[in-house]
């Protein structure tokens, strides 16, 4: 089964009308042996395309990316930013598995869950980024996954395996991707206890 995990970085802890800095996207699936890596991107969002829809930016929000490193800063620093609806359109391209790509890089099924830390934070605000644009999200209301409660309730984990231990621990923290690659290591460390 194809699965997406996904992160935003913001500019406000507001569950829906935080201005979203970048997003990741990672395309999934997750076997015996540990998670199979389909597909990752990740963007930045034009801020003055959301400011004029308020989208919300909060000052102890801009304190703490004050504090954090400078990889974690780099992608909205560094990277051109993306009109808002083509960054929209390209996760609905993915989620639905309509771009064009190698024919062996991906299964050509559609995603049937999309999955974050927590549902309300990141979900919330791109459900509601979508409809600031008049679009909808490519996700159904039942195909929405929490990792953040599957791991809290299921406290029983299969421990990682060395490589997993070693590319978690350099990884950047706050970065849109590695986020999304760290949540589907955690996610496939208590999968195989709930699926037994």
């Amino acid at each position: 089964m194809n699965r997406m995990m996904l992160d935003v970085e913001t500019m406000s802890t507001h569950e829906s009308r935080a201005l979203i800095l970048s997003v990741g996207v990672v395309l999934f699936d997750l076997k015996l042996e540990g998670p199979v890596i389909h597909y990752e991107d990740h963007w930045v969002l034009n801020s003055n395309e959301q400011l004029v829809r308020g989208r919300q930016v909060s000052r102890e929000t801009q304190k703490w990316w004050m504090q954090q490193s400078e990889a974690a800063k780099e992608p909205w620093v560094v990277m051109q930013q993306n009109r808002v609806t083509h960054v929209l359109e390209q996760i609905q391209q993915r989620y639905q598995m309509r771009w064009s790509r190698p024919p062996d890089a991906v299964p050509p099924t559609p995603c049937q869950e999309v999955w974050a830390n927590g549902t309300l934070f990141d979900i919330g605000n791109m459900n509601e980024l979508y409809a600031d644009f008049g679009m909808s999200p490519p996700w159904k209301y039942n195909e929405v996954r929490d990792m953040r409660t599957l791991v809290r309730v299921n406290p029983q984990h299969q421990s990682p395996t060395s490589e997993m231990e070693r590319e978690m621990s350099q990884r950047i923290l706050h970065h849109p991707l590695a986020d999304c690659r760290n949540q589907i290591d955690r996610l496939w460390m208590h999968w195989d206890f709930v699926n037994s």
